[in-house]
């Protein structure tokens, strides 16, 4: 964007040109530095399988899980809204982190969202009664 460049030549014996000036084309836009907002309205539905949100228009979309792992990416549409796959579903109450990436390469600030605990608890193991009155065993925490 208009930037003055110097441009020297140096041969093999170490020898250097005198320096020659050039400038970068202006086209009148400044270069996007501006990441976009976080997502927002994050909500996971149908069983932990999608995950539907707001932001951007044309930013991509990435979905990670607790451990970092990528599980779901699109694009956010005209309107500003995305549905996307989550693959796999997530149904154990864990936490997403939800990223917008625009087309110049920033990277939002992270959207997060707790999906809903659907899993049953383990059978309980290893029980007791003990005169019939007191019970004791081990299971999920909580």
């Amino acid at each position: 964007d208009g930037q003055a460049l110097s441009v020297t030549a140096t041969d093999a014996a170490g020898n250097t040109s005198g320096a020659a000036a050039i400038s970068a084309p202006d086209d009148g836009t400044p270069p996007d530095t501006t990441p976009p907002e976080a997502p927002t309205n994050l909500v996971i539905g149908v069983a932990g399988q999608q995950l539907s949100g707001r932001g951007e228009a044309g930013t991509t979309v990435q979905v990670r899980d607790a451990s970092g792992n990528l599980i779901a990416s699109g694009t956010v549409g005209a309107d500003g809204t995305f549905l996307l796959t989550l693959s796999p579903a997530v149904k154990d109450g864990s936490t997403l982190q939800v990223t917008l990436t625009d087309a110049a390469g920033n990277v939002s600030a992270p959207g997060s969202v707790t999906s809903a605990d659907l899993q049953p608890p383990a059978q309980p193991t290893d029980l007791t009664l003990a005169d019939g009155v007191t019970l004791t065993g081990r299971g999920e925490p909580g």
